[in-house]
C-alpha cells in the first residue's frame, strides 16, 4: 500500500488516508512530457542540451513509473533530488547561463542564457509540485492495515 497523507481527520475527524502517488506521478509525467516537447528547440542550440534535456524526461519518466508500480521512500527521495537539481539548473541557465563543452578538448563555454517562458515556466511548476507532493509522501504516517484493505 503506498503511503498516504491523512487530510479527512483534520476536516472531519474520521482517520482516512488520501494517496499523493497518484498526483505525484502526474507531476512527474507532466514535467517528462515538457522536457521531451522542448526537446527539439534545445538541440538546435547544441546536442549537449538535447541531451540533457532527454535525461531529464527519462529521469522523470522512470521515476514516475517507481511511484505508480512500487512506491518507497528512496523513489520519492529520488523525485525530490532529481526535481530539485533540474529547477537549481533552469535558474542557472536563465541567470547566466549553463557551461557547455566547446567540442575542442575539455574546454566550457557558457551558453547564452534562457529567456523565460510558457514551457520553462510550466516545467518548473510541474517539479515544485512534484518536490513538494514528494516531501508529503515522505512524512506521512503509514496507513493502518485494515481488514477491508
Amino acid at each position: 500500500m503506498g503511503s498516504g497523507f491523512r487530510i479527512c481527520e483534520i476536516y472531519f475527524g474520521a482517520p482516512c488516508a488520501v494517496s499523493v502517488n497518484p498526483p505525484l506521478s502526474l507531476a512527474l509525467l507532466l514535467a517528462a512530457s515538457l522536457h521531451f516537447t522542448l526537446l527539439g528547440d534545445h538541440a538546435g542550440e547544441s546536442p549537449y542540451l538535447a541531451v540533457g534535456f532527454l535525461a531529464a524526461g527519462v529521469g522523470q519518466l522512470a521515476i514516475a513509473t517507481l511511484i505508480a508500480v512500487q512506491p518507497s521512500n528512496v523513489v520519492y527521495r529520488a523525485a525530490i533530488v532529481l526535481d530539485v537539481f533540474l529547477i537549481l539548473l533552469y535558474a542557472g541557465h536563465v541567470l547566466v547561463g549553463i557551461p557547455l563543452p566547446t567540442g575542442i578538448g575539455f574546454e566550457l563555454e557558457f551558453s547564452p542564457r534562457e529567456s523565460l517562458d510558457i514551457g520553462g515556466l510550466s516545467t518548473v511548476i510541474a517539479e515544485l509540485a512534484a518536490v513538494a507532493l514528494a516531501y508529503a509522501a515522505l512524512l506521512a504516517k503509514p496507513r493502518p492495515q485494515t481488514a477491508a484493505d
